[in-house]
C-alpha cells in the first residue's frame, strides 16, 4: 500500500463526516451546527498531522475539497465554520496543490474569488475589520498560500492581467491587506502576514513595474501611514517588513534600467527621444527640467502609464513620502531598523538614482546619518556628499547644541568619504574653529558659575596616600564642563587625527596654537585640549585608554619626525600658560577653571611625551619640575593628571622607575625648589619635598642639603606663621621616616648604644648583676659612680659634663662653612693650643678619639639633621598652635630611638627638651597631653636611669598640676598624705579622648617606675600604680618587676 492510500484512509472518515453536513438540503442546514464545527475541526486536525507532502497525488486534494466546495454553496456559514474552511483550504493547497500543474486556472480563480468574498463580501464596506483577529489571520494566510501555489503554476505571470475581472480580484485582495495592515497596529502576526502576502504578489507573481504603477499610490499611502506612526504604536518587525516592501515596490516601478531613464541637462548635449519632443515643447524648461528624468529610446510603445509626466509627478510624491518617515525612524535608534533603512536608501540609489533624482539628497543624508555606505554607493554621489559636508560645517555651532554625538559622528563619516578631496582640509579647519568656539562658550559659562567656588583642597596626609598605578581609563578633563560630550568630541578628534595626513594635521594644530589668546582662560584650555587630541591621534577617552605600547617605545604611528614643530609649539604653549598661572595662584587656592587649565597643561605634556618618545629626553629639564610639583597639588584632579604624566615619562625614559626619574634629575629639581624658596613661593614646596622623599627615598633628600638648610632658616624668620611651620615639620616628619627606613631597617635591628654593665635592679648584691659590672667597677670606678643610678651620683658633676657636651655640639652646629668633622676637631684643638699646654692637647686628642667614636648606623650629616629638627622643634613647642605642638611631639617620638643609636649624643638633647615637654603633660587639651606623655615615655625608655631624678620631680609636679590626674579621684592623691588604708582598684569609665591620654600617661609612669624604683617611696609607687591600673592590665604591670607585683598585690588585699 503506497502513501497516498494511507493518507486517503486517514482522511476518509473526517471527510465523510463533513460531507454528511455539507450535502444537507438548505432548509435543513444549520450554519452554526456543533456537528459541523466538530467535523471541520476533526478534518483540520487530520490534515495538520500530515508532514511530508512531496509524494501525495493532487487528486487527494480534489477529494478533500469536494465537501468543502458543497459547504460553500450553502446560503450562509458561521464565522467559526468559515475560519475552519480557511484553514482546511490552506492545508489542501499546501499539501496537494503546491506543485506545478496541480492547480488548474479555473479552480485558482474560484478560490481567490471565494476567499476575497468570505473575508469581505462588500468591497465598498469595511465591516470585515470588525471580525475577530483569528478569523482575519486565517483568511490572509489562505490568500498567501494561494499566491504561493499560483507562483508554481505556469500561468502565474498572466493570471491577474489577462482579464479585467482578475485585476479587480487582485485590487480587492490588495485593498484587504492594506486596510488590515493599517487598522490592526496591535495584532503583529496579522500585520506581518499582510506584508508577506503583498510581497509575494508584487515580487513573485507580478514583478511588472507597469502593472504595479497603477496601484502604487494606495500602497505608498498605506505603508507610509504605518511607517510614520509613533514608536509606541508600531512594532519594529512590522516597520522592517514595511520598509522591505516599500523598497522592493519602488525598485520594481522606478528601476532606471527598466525605464531607460536619461537625465536632461542643458550642458550635456544629449539627444532627446523624438517621441517626446512635442511633450517637452509643451512643457517649457524650468529649474527642475535641468535635471529632469525622462524615458529613453527603449520605451515600449505599449506603456501608456509610466511616461515623463507621470515620472515627474510621482517622483516628487515619493520624495515627500520618504521625508515623512526617514527622519522619524532614524531617531528611534533601533539597530535592526537602521540596517533596513540603509538597505532601502542604498537600493534606491543603486537602481533608481535617475528616476528618483529629487530624493537623492535625502537618501544620501540618511545614509550619512546612519554612518552607512552599502556597497560603497556614496562614491557615485560625491557631489551630494560634498554639499552636505559644507552644510554640516556651516551649521555646526547650532547643531552641536542639539546633538553633539550625532553631529560629530556624521561629520567624521563625511570626512572619511571625502578622503583626498581638495575641499576637505578647509572644511576641517572651519569645523575645528566651530568646535573650539562651542567648547569655549561652555567653559566660559562654567567659569562664570564657579568663579567664587575654590577647588577642594586635600591635606598632605591624603596626598601622600595616593596610589601609583596607572588607571585603565583616563580621567575626564572637561566632564564637569560639557559632560558626556567630552568623550564624543575627544573620540572625534582622535579619529580625525588618524584620517588626516601628517602634514595636514600639523597645519591644523599650528593654526590653533598660533591663534590662541593667552589672556583668555577658555581659549587656552580649548586650544591645547584640541591640539593634544589631534597630536595624540588616538581615542583619548573611549575604548582602551592605557598608554599605547607603540608610543612608549617611541615607535608609534605618530612619529615625532612627522611633525616636530607642532610638538615643540604645544610644549612651549603649555609652559608659558603654566608660568603665568603659577604667579596668579601663588598664596591662594585656585578656581575650578584654573584647575582645569593645569590639568590641560599636564595632559598636553603627556601627549607630547607619548608622541615623540625618547626624543623628549632633551626637554626633561624644562618640564620635570612642573610634573613633580603638581604631584603635590592639593587638587585630586591635578594629581591624577600629573601622576599619569610622571608614569608615562618614567616608562619611556627611565625604565618604569619614578625613583630613577627623580634621582637623575635631582639637580634641576633642587634648582627649581631653591628658586621658589628664594622668591618666597613656599605654598607647595614642603609637599613637593614630601612627595619626592616618598617616591625616591631618603637618598634623594640627601641631595637637598641646601634646601633643608633654607627651611631651617625660614623657620627662624617665619616661626609666627603656624601654617608654614606645620608644612615644614611635615617635611621633617617624612625625612625622619625615610631616614628610619634607610638606616634602621628590620634586618639591621640597631639597638640604642648604652652601658651594658648598667644595673637598675635593687634586688642584686650591691647593684651588681654580672662579671662585666665588676670588671668595669674595678677599672673605672668614677665613671660607674656617675652612670650607675645605684651608687651615689654627684648630680652637679653630671650636669656639668652634659652642659660641656651641649656647648660642644652647639659650637659644631654653628660652623656652617665646615667641610668635615675633622675641621671641627681641629678648631677645638687649636683653642687648646692657644693655651700653650701640649700635654693637655695630647690628652684631648686621646679623649676625643675614645669618646667620639661613631657607632651609629646613621651618618653624621643625617644625624646632624635630626639634632637640628630637635633644636627647632624644642623652640616651637611654645607656639600657640595645637596642631603644630602635636606634630612636633610625634616627630620627637620617632627621633629619640634614632638618636639613641649614638647614646652619648642623645643625653644632652634629652636634658634640654625634658622641661618643656614635661610641662605639656599638664595642658588642659588631652590631645597634647597624650602626645607629650608618649614622647616622655620614649625619652625615658631611650635614656634610661639618666632621667631618674627628673622623673621623680615630674611626678611631684604631676600630682600638683595635672588636670588629667584629677579625673582619677582617690584619697591618697587628693590629701597628699600617706595612708595604710586598703584601696580597692576599680576602673573608672572615661570618654575616649580622656582614656587615650590616660593610657599614654600611665605607660609613661610605668616606664618611669621601672628606671627610678630606688628613688621612689612605696607610697609614690602605690599612687602611680593606682593610675596605671585604670588602663594597663595587671598582668602587664606585674611582668615588669617582682617589686611592682608585690606592691600591686598588697594594694588588692
Amino acid at each position: 500500500m503506497d502513501r497516498g492510500q494511507t493518507v486517503f484512509k486517514k482522511l476518509r472518515e473526517p471527510c465523510v463526516l463533513v460531507s454528511r453536513v455539507a450535502f444537507l438540503p438548505r432548509e435543513s442546514f444549520d450554519p452554526n451546527s456543533p456537528l459541523l464545527i466538530d467535523s471541520l475541526k476533526e478534518l483540520s486536525i487530520c490534515l495538520s498531522e500530515i508532514n511530508d507532502a512531496d509524494d501525495l497525488p493532487s487528486n487527494l486534494g480534489d477529494y478533500v475539497y469536494l465537501p468543502i466546495s458543497h459547504l460553500l454553496k450553502q446560503d450562509s456559514l458561521g464565522d467559526v465554520a468559515i475560519e475552519y474552511v480557511f484553514k482546511i483550504t490552506r492545508m489542501i493547497l499546501k499539501l496537494f496543490w503546491h506543485k506545478s500543474g496541480s492547480l488548474d486556472k479555473e479552480t485558482c480563480k474560484k478560490l481567490f474569488m471565494i476567499t476575497n468574498f468570505l473575508i469581505n463580501n462588500d468591497p465598498s464596506s469595511k465591516e470585515y475589520l470588525k471580525k475577530s483577529s483569528p478569523y482575519k489571520l486565517e483568511g490572509i494566510k489562505l490568500l498567501q498560500e494561494l499566491l504561493r501555489s499560483l507562483q508554481k503554476q505556469e500561468y502565474h505571470s498572466s493570471f491577474f492581467v489577462e482579464k479585467p475581472e482578475m485585476l479587480s480580484i487582485m485590487t480587492h485582495m490588495v485593498s484587504i491587506c492594506l486596510e488590515m495592515l493599517k487598522s490592526e497596529p496591535f495584532v503583529i502576526d496579522l500585520q506581518l502576514q499582510c506584508i508577506e502576502t503583498l510581497r509575494t504578489l508584487y515580487v513573485e507573481i507580478l514583478p511588472h513595474g507597469e502593472t504595479l504603477s497603477y496601484i502604487l499610490p494606495g500602497n505608498i499611502s498605506a505603508l507610509v501611514a504605518v511607517l510614520g506612526k509613533p514608536g509606541l504604536l508600531s512594532n519594529s518587525a512590522v516597520i522592517i517588513g514595511c520598509l522591505k516592501l516599500y523598497s522592493q515596490l519602488l525598485i520594481i516601478i522606478y528601476n532606471d534600467k527598466d525605464l531607460g531613464v536619461k537625465e536632461n541637462s542643458a550642458n550635456n548635449g544629449r539627444i532627446i527621444n523624438t517621441i517626446l519632443e512635442q511633450e517637452l515643447k509643451e512643457t517649457p524648461l524650468d529649474p527642475f527640467s535641468l535635471k529632469l528624468p525622462i524615458l529613453g529610446t527603449n520605451l515600449n510603445t505599449k506603456r501608456v502609464h509610466r511616461d515623463t509626466s507621470w515620472l515627474k509627478g510621482t517622483s516628487s510624491q515619493i520624495r515627500l513620502s520618504l521625508e515623512s518617515f526617514l527622519t522619524k525612524l532614524c531617531r528611534r535608534n533601533d539597530s535592526r531598523i537602521n540596517h533596513e533603512l540603509s538597505k532601502l536608501c542604498g537600493g534606491l540609489l543603486a537602481n533608481c538614482k535617475s528616476s528618483l533624482c529629487t530624493s537623492v539628497p535625502l537618501l544620501v543624508r540618511t545614509l550619512i546619518y546612519l554612518n552607512s555606505n552599502p556597497q560603497n554607493i556614496l562614491k557615485s554621489c560625491i557631489n551630494e556628499v560634498r554639499n552636505i559636508f559644507s552644510e554640516e560645517v556651516e551649521n555646526l555651532n547650532s547643531q552641536l547644541k542639539e546633538s553633539t554625538e550625532g553631529t560629530l559622528s556624521q561629520l567624521f563619516f563625511l570626512v572619511k568619504l571625502l578622503e583626498g578631496d581638495s575641499e576637505l582640509l578647509p572644511g576641517i579647519t572651519k569645523c575645528l574653529v566651530s568646535l573650539k568656539t562651542h567648547v569655549m562658550k561652555e567653559i566660559d559659562i562654567y567659569d562664570a558659575s564657579t568663579k567664587k567656588i575654590q577647588t577642594i583642597d586635600q591635606k598632605s596626609e591624603v596626598i601622600m596616600m595616593d596610589k601609583w598605578e596607572l588607571d585603565t581609563a583616563e580621567t575626564g578633563l572637561l566632564t564637569n564642563v560639557i559632560g558626556t560630550e567630552e568623550k564624543t568630541v575627544a573620540s572625534f578628534l582622535g579619529a580625525l587625527a588618524h584620517e588626516l595626513p601628517a602634514q595636514s594635521k600639523e597645519h591644523v594644530i599650528e593654526g590653533l596654537l598660533n591663534e590662541m589668546d593667552f589672556t583668555s582662560l577658555s581659549d587656552k584650555i580649548t586650544s591645547m585640549w584640541i591640539s593634544s587630541n589631534l597630536l595624540n591621534g588616538k581615542l583619548s577617552i573611549s575604548g582602551s585608554n592605557g598608554v599605547a605600547m607603540d608610543s612608549l617605545t617611541g615607535t608609534g604611528l605618530n612619529s615625532y619626525a612627522s611633525y616636530p614643530t607642532v610638538a615643540y609649539q604645544l610644549l612651549e604653549c603649555a609652559k608659558q600658560c603654566y608660568e603665568g598661572l603659577e604667579m596668579e595662584m601663588e598664596g591662594q587656592n585656585g578656581t575650578i577653571s584654573q584647575e582645569i587649565l593645569v590639568c590641560t597643561i599636564l595632559r598636553s605634556i603627556t601627549t607630547v611625551v607619548e608622541t615623540i618618545g625618547k626624543d623628549f629626553q632633551d626637554e626633561v629639564i624644562d618640564y620635570i619640575y612642573i610634573i613633580i610639583e603638581n604631584l603635590a597639588s592639593s587638587s585630586m584632579l591635578i594629581r591624577e593628571f600629573s601622576k599619569r604624566s610622571a608614569i608615562v615619562l618614567a616608562k619611556i625614559l627611565y625604565h618604569n622607575s619614578i625613583s630613577d626619574m627623580i634621582t637623575q634629575n635631582t639637580d634641576y629639581i633642587i634648582d627649581a625648589v631653591s628658586i621658589k624658596l628664594a622668591s618666597g613661593m613656599t605654598q607647595r614646596v614642603s609637599v613637593v619635598l614630601m612627595v619626592i622623599c616618598k617616591l625616591a627615598g631618603y637618598e634623594a633628600i640627601r641631595s637637598f642639603k641646601d634646601v633643608i638648610e633654607t627651611l631651617f632658616k625660614m623657620l627662624d624668620f617665619y616661626h609666627g606663621y603656624s601654617d608654614l611651620c606645620i608644612q615644614f615639620f611635615k617635611v621633617f616628619e617624612i625625612i625622619v621616616m625615610e631616614m628610619q627606613k634607610t638606616y634602621l631597617t628590620a634586618d639591621k635591628n640597631w639597638d640604642k648604644i648604652e652601658d651594658k654593665a648598667s644595673n637598675k635592679s635593687t634586688f642584686k648584691p650591691w647593684g651588681i648583676a654580672n662579671v662585666e659590672q665588676i670588671c668595669k667597677m674595678l677599672e673605672n670606678e668614677i665613671i660607674i659612680d656617675i652612670e650607675d643610678g645605684t651608687i651615689d651620683i654627684n648630680e652637679d658633676d653630671a650636669l656639668s659634663e652634659i652642659n660641656n657636651f651641649k656647648d660642644y655640639v652647639n659650637r659644631k652646629m654653628e660652623l656652617e662653612n665646615s667641610d668635615s668633622d675633622d675641621d671641627d676637631d681641629d678648631d677645638d684643638i687649636e683653642n687648646y693650643e692657644d693655651e700653650g699646654s701640649h700635654n693637655e692637647l695630647e690628652e684631648m686628642k686621646k679623649k676625643k678619639k675614645t669618646s667620639e667614636e661613631w657607632v651609629s648606623p646613621i651618618p653624621v650629616e643625617s644625624y646632624r639633621v635630626l639634632l637640628q629638627i630637635i633644636s627647632y622643634g624644642d623652640r616651637l613647642l611654645t607656639h600657640p598652635s595645637k596642631e603644630l605642638k602635636i606634630l612636633i611631639l610625634n616627630i620627637f617620638s620617632q627621633i629619640w630611638p634614632m638618636l639613641a643609636t649614638q647614646y652619648s649624643s642623645l643625653l644632652p638633647q634629652v636634658a634640654q627638651a625634658w622641661p618643656l615637654i614635661s610641662t605639656l603633660t599638664f595642658d588642659s587639651d588631652y590631645s597634647i597631653v597624650e602626645a607629650a606623655c608618649v614622647c616622655l615615655r620614649i625619652m625615658i625608655e631611650c635614656s634610661g636611669d639618666f632621667v631618674s631624678k627628673r622623673f621623680v620631680d615630674l611626678w611631684k609636679e604631676v600630682k600638683a598640676r595635672s588636670i588629667l590626674l584629677k579625673e582619677i579621684k582617690y584619697s591618697q592623691i587628693e590629701n597628699g598624705q600617706e595612708t595604710t588604708s586598703v584601696v580597692v582598684l576599680n576602673r573608672i569609665r572615661f570618654p575616649p579622648i580622656t582614656m587615650k591620654a590616660l593610657a599614654a600617661l600611665n605607660y609613661m609612669l610605668l616606664e618611669g617606675i621601672i628606671i627610678a624604683e630606688l628613688f621612689l617611696s612605696d607610697l609614690d609607687i602605690r599612687d602611680m600604680l593606682h593610675c596605671c591600673v585604670q588602663s594597663i592590665p595587671k598582668d602587664e604591670i606585674e611582668s615588669k618587676s617582682l617589686h611592682l607585683g608585690d606592691v600591686l598585690f598588697d594594694m588588692t588585699i
